[in-house]
């Protein structure tokens, strides 16, 4: 294409639509891409602008995992285009018919680059592919390890948002042409799923119209003054459902509208409890659900949660799909959502049944959405679990599982991989606080498998080594939610050994390394590890065989490695569990803990450089290493736990610990008051340490007294732990009675074993009373 005139662009776009490898070889053309790009400027033919715009439209919509560098230059361009055209009367008239053109070719700019940074709005889909094509390109993962190239992915989105380009947004947004502002509500609800894109959109008010920018043929709204929301986005969003509801027609493109807005409303609502509680605050919220006898809906001061009910019985599929996401995003977000709310629960139980109903349905994409949003609905909801169970969720879902083929070459790799994950998704939400999901979950066989022992768990080993990373993460997050009941991880899960295959996932998963997974957001980036190490966890405790197994094969190793992590739910998740692995351990066990975390590195992660949370659970790691060992082995250990300092490092940090210098938390607290109560029963050097600190002493001796009954049971059990004998039970040790004299032992001891109601506190304290030789 040496010379650009509307004829040839012409051809050229007849060229590329409806033709992937077309598109596809376009995109990596990047001289021809920027020829064409050069086109889009306001001094262009009309005609020939309109062509240019149309053609960038269909290559950025090409299916890849790699976005031309060329093609990031898009957005900003086309913004400084659209807001030099808006802007000048003559080029507004001009230009009105490229407009549509351009807002399409800045939405699917937008959304591919959002996709390969993010991964798809629902589901991960196959890795290192073509989405839904199957093709791959020679760079198709080279992206994806250039870290360069994903923060210039990144940046891409956040120059969209600045607001130099809100303006252009806004006034492309509430233009009257669906064909242009569709695109927008489409780049503004894949720009949300992002929170601090979402809260900078949300942030876009009234002040942006101080500005004399004029507003692009705006469509009628309801005036600020009148409307419960500051933000010009939800406020516009809203206007446009309720008008639609009011005088909306069933013409495709007005319906397309409803929904783009219903799925923008949703994305915005996500977390924003002032929002959802604005939109919620009506007293009609769950009168909403009433009906009579012939299901028909009762009249509702909040005629907007009405209409949104209505509309998850639409016939229309993507209508009910957009109504059904806004509706659980409405009560998933703010405190009104939250679990134990009468009102959250009713809608809940209201929408289980229509999503009972709607996943009988033929069409397999709108079982894969539906399971999505039954996750996000049930998840962490205890009730609308125990609900959904009642509702025979899961076996609906579990059978839908086993009609998924088992071979992938029976359907497109995308659809069968979504179909997975959403499935797993869906069974994890439903059973992670349900017991009896769990159980039918993990004893359901189809009918044509009637006869084998186990079907889910050796297909759960299957799908965790799937090559799709949605899948590894759900099976990790099922098998997690297994794994919290006692029986399975007893008997199935043993039997299985589904611990050796936790253990391989999470290596593979690291080895990886995150570079490969820069093109998922936030905490998706970590689901495998967190979930893994979650499991391993659960299945460390007294009585598992697999404990034997973390020690021997040098997965120890790499549960120290992982409490480094930058992530702290990985790097809790490891110390919980070390921390459950060092209970009732060996001494063995505990020496090679100790070595593995080093010197210093267990001492840096109690002390106050770390978290309260992680703080927390090494300080129970040290507890559970000095628990239960003769009084020289403790000391041998303490000394081996303070590092190069020994003994006098581990106590200088339980001082500050239980000092509050600097000041930690209660939990952090009574965790230190452990460690010393163990600490205390070493031999006589580590009691001399302990009773020449005085501020320790003075603060065990007030902690007595606490209203926190775990710190209370924890100083006075030190205290008993220092005065008796450890070969001669019942018997004190005199010279630390006398040393103890100044700290009013006996009357603090005799007013918590009078005062308290806790029957631990009142045994304590009786005990000490008892050493020291005074009745109660």
């Amino acid at each position: 294409m040496a010379a650009h005139d509307a004829s040839s662009l012409r051809d050229l776009k007849n060229h590329i639509i409806g033709n992937t490898q077309n598109k596809i070889a376009l995109a990596q053309d990047s001289r021809q891409l920027d020829r064409l790009l050069a086109v889009l400027h306001p001094a262009s033919e009309p005609a020939l602008l309109k062509e240019a715009a149309a053609v960038v439209a269909s290559v950025a919509n090409a299916p890849s995992t790699t976005i031309p560098l060329a093609l990031l230059n898009v957005p900003a361009r086309m913004l400084l285009l659209t807001r030099e055209i808006i802007t000048q009367p003559r080029h507004l008239h001009t230009f009105r018919e490229a407009l549509p053109h351009i807002s399409r070719s800045l939405r699917n700019t937008i959304v591919s680059v959002a996709d390969a940074l993010w991964g798809d709005l629902w589901g991960a889909g196959p890795e290192g592919e073509i989405v839904s094509t199957g093709l791959e390109t020679d760079n198709a993962l080279q992206s994806v390890d250039d870290h360069r190239y994903s923060d210039i992915l990144s940046s891409c989105l956040q120059h969209i948002l600045e607001p130099a380009h809100a303006h252009t947004l806004l006034s492309l947004l509430r233009h009257h042409d669906p064909q242009v502002s569709l695109p927008v509500y489409h780049i503004l609800t894949r720009l949300s799923a992002f929170p601090s894109h979402r809260q900078r959109i949300l942030s876009w008010t009234t002040s942006l119209c101080d500005s004399p920018f004029p507003a692009l043929g705006t469509t009628p709204s309801v005036p600020d003054n009148d409307y419960p929301f500051r933000s010009l986005v939800a406020g516009h969003v809203i206007s446009t459902i309720e008008r639609h509801q009011k005088y909306g027609s069933s013409q495709s493109t007005d319906l397309k509208v409803k929904e783009a807005s219903l799925e923008l409303l949703a994305a915005l609502v996500q977390g924003e409890t002032k929002l959802a509680t604005l939109i919620r605050g009506h007293p009609g919220f769950a009168s909403a659900l009433h009906t009579d006898r012939n299901h028909v809906m009762e009249p509702t001061s909040n005629l907007f949660i009405q209409h949104l009910i209505a509309l998850v019985h639409s016939s229309r599929r993507s209508m009910r799909l957009a109504a059904l996401s806004c509706l659980i995003s409405l009560i998933r977000s703010g405190p009104d959502g939250n679990v134990g709310s009468p009102e959250a629960h009713a809608v809940t139980q209201h929408l289980l049944a229509d999503i009972a109903k709607l996943l009988l349905s033929d069409n397999l994409e709108e079982r894969i959405k539906l399971n999505f949003l039954l996750a996000m609905l049930v998840a962490d909801d205890p009730l609308a679990q125990a609900s959904a169970f009642e509702a025979n969720l899961p076996p609906l879902i579990l059978q839908r599982l086993c009609e998924v083929p088992s071979k992938l070459s029976d359907m497109p790799r995308n659809l069968y991989f979504r179909s997975l994950e959403s499935s797993l998704l869906a069974l994890c939400a439903l059973s992670t606080a349900h017991d009896p999901a769990r159980v039918m979950i993990s004893e359901y066989r189809p009918c044509e498998r009637s006869q084998e022992r186990q079907y889910m768990l050796p297909q759960l080993k299957y799908w965790l080594r799937s090559h799709s990373y949605g899948v590894r993460a759900a099976a990790c997050q099922l098998t997690r939610a297994l794994s919290r009941t006692v029986a399975l991880l007893r008997t199935d899960m043993v039997d299985e050994e589904l611990g050796p295959d936790i253990i391989a996932v999470l290596r593979r998963e690291l080895i990886m390394g995150k570079s490969q997974r820069k093109n998922l957001m936030g905490e998706a980036a970590w689901i495998v590890e967190v979930s893994a190490t979650a499991v391993l966890c659960n299945m460390v405790t007294d009585f598992s065989p697999f404990r034997s197994v973390l020690v021997q094969d040098g997965t120890l190793q790499l549960l120290v490695g992982l409490t480094k992590s930058e992530h702290q739910p990985l790097a809790l998740n490891a110390l919980w569990a070390i921390k459950n692995l060092m209970f009732h351990s060996d001494l063995m066990a505990k020496r090679d803990v100790i070595s593995h975390f080093g010197h210093d590195w267990l001492l840096d992660l109690c002390s106050e450089k770390s978290p309260d949370s992680i703080r927390v659970q090494g300080l129970e790691i040290m507890q559970n290493i000095l628990a239960e060992e003769c009084p020289s082995t403790v000391s041998r250990l303490a000394n081996d736990l303070g590092g190069v300092g020994g003994l006098q490092t581990l106590l200088d940090l339980l001082e500050a610990c239980i000092t509050g210098k600097p000041a930690f938390d209660g939990q952090t607290t009574t965790s230190s008051l452990r460690v010393l109560s163990n600490l205390a029963l070493g031999d006589a050097t580590t009691r001399t340490e302990l009773l020449d600190r005085a501020a320790v002493l003075q603060c065990l001796s007030m902690i007595t007294e606490s209203p926190d009954v775990k710190s209370q049971v924890s100083a006075i059990t030190t205290f008993q732990h220092l005065i008796e004998s450890s070969t001669r039970p019942h018997t004190p040790r005199d010279a630390v009675v006398v040393a103890l004299q100044s700290y009013q032992l006996v009357l603090r001891m005799r007013a918590s074993a009078e005062n308290s109601k806790k029957v631990d506190v009142v045994d304590k304290a009786t005990a000490v009373l008892n050493l020291l030789g005074r009745e109660r």
